[in-house]
């Protein structure tokens, strides 16, 4: 028997009977052991992955408004309700389940943090069945697997396959951002193009790990810096906003960018200034701050300048102080040579004075003058001259 195009339909098992006449002449009738034919099918790529939430969360706005609306996507209740104190939110979980679940087919999957959603898996898994196996594809982290989660399998009529069934629960976070959701059966991971996935995620999530760069990094700056720059950056989806203020004076926004730059560096522009980056998620707003101090010193350059003048000032007072101890070192130098050639006559001189005081007669006198004229000469080719008159000594020549 040739099978020539092999059906489903012909996986049996089959027989072989055969007659014969023995040596008797009796017809004999005899068969042979069963064969069986087992038809095989290949598990093809997936159909489809669909996604339904089956919990969400329930936010609460309180203010001093009372309002309330429908979220249309997941028929998620929302209400703010009246209160005196100041706005704040309150996280519940509701559970809620959508009555449509939407194809992988050119949609893009659009959650908020904090929602359980379901994922299933469909498709052909082949015959005798396989299993289907979740891939997690974050934008930034390594593949994450699920081999344990059961398919659920069902015989497809009149096809030699059967049909499998995959649901992985997943509560969203900002982790799955931009990731993706790719399933396929266990036999064809090798298999090029053999699976199906979702478009990356639209995850909302609130504003979050906020910080500030300043350029250039300094811990202290001066004048002499041409401008600093401050740079805020915050997580969050939808991309958050900005505005920029001082710490003493939060009702004058500096800027509404994520970037703020203070173009005059003084003293005056010392101070904490604060980032505070927000996003609007249903409309509730949410927001997140972060602070950086800058110190700007006043006239650093001075200092160097203040130290080279002293510099100057002390280098003028030692050098003035040796001059004058030069001067006086030369003065006592000269002195002592005076002294020295006029010592002897300056004893004549003092008893000259207690003659004069004692006697009045011009004859002392003469006596006195002649004496004095000869006390003062000097040996040798130079005399010096003691002049009572002036106070002063001069220097004669011998003639």
């Amino acid at each position: 028997m040739t099978f020539d195009n092999l059906k489903c339909e012909d996986e049996k098992d089959y027989i072989c009977t055969f007659t014969y006449m023995n040596e008797f002449n009796v017809v004999i009738i005899d068969e042979s052991n069963s064969t069986s034919i087992l038809v095989k099918a290949f598990p093809s790529m997936p159909n489809s992955i669909s996604y339904v939430v089956i919990a969400s969360i329930r936010i609460e706005k309180q203010d001093n408004s009372s309002a309330s609306f429908t979220n249309d996507r997941n028929n998620m209740f929302f209400s703010t309700k009246q209160n005196g104190k100041s706005s704040f939110y309150t996280l519940q979980t509701d559970t809620v389940t959508s009555t449509h679940s939407e194809s992988t087919e050119k949609s893009v999957p659009s959650f908020r943090e904090g929602e359980t959603v379901q994922f299933t898996c469909t498709g052909k898994i082949g015959k005798p069945p396989g299993r289907f196996v979740w891939q997690i594809i974050p934008q930034h982290e390594e593949p994450k697997m699920y081999y344990n989660k059961t398919t659920v399998v069902e015989q497809i009529p009149d096809l030699c396959s059967f049909r499998g069934t995959s649901n992985l629960t997943v509560q969203i976070s900002s982790d799955h951002y931009k990731a993706k959701f790719r399933c396929f059966e266990a036999s064809q991971a090798d298999v090029l193009g053999m699976f199906v996935e979702t478009e990356p995620l639209n995850v909302s999530y609130s504003v979050r790990h906020i910080n500030i760069t300043k350029q250039p990094n300094q811990a202290q700056y001066d004048q002499k810096t041409p401008t600093i720059t401050l740079r805020c950056k915050a997580d969050g989806n939808p991309e958050p906003t900005y505005k920029w203020f001082r710490q003493e004076n939060t009702r004058n926004i500096l800027s509404s960018s994520n970037i703020y730059i203070i173009e005059d560096v003084i003293q005056n522009n010392s101070g904490v200034y604060i980032c505070e980056a927000y996003n609007t998620i249903d409309d509730i707003k949410y927001n997140a701050n972060y602070s950086v101090e800058i110190n700007i010193e006043y006239a650093a350059y001075v200092i160097p300048v203040i130290s080279v003048v002293v510099i100057i000032m002390i280098c003028f007072a030692i050098w003035a102080h040796h001059c004058k101890k030069r001067k006086r070192e030369d003065y006592v130098l000269d002195g002592s040579v005076i002294y020295a050639e006029v010592n002897e006559h300056t004893k004549l001189k003092n008893r000259l004075k207690d003659n004069q005081a004692i006697s009045l007669n011009l004859e002392h006198a003469d006596l006195a003058h002649e004496l004095m004229e000869g006390a003062y000469t000097v040996s040798g080719k130079q005399r010096l001259k003691y002049n009572m008159i002036t106070g002063k000594i001069e220097v004669h020549s011998n003639v």
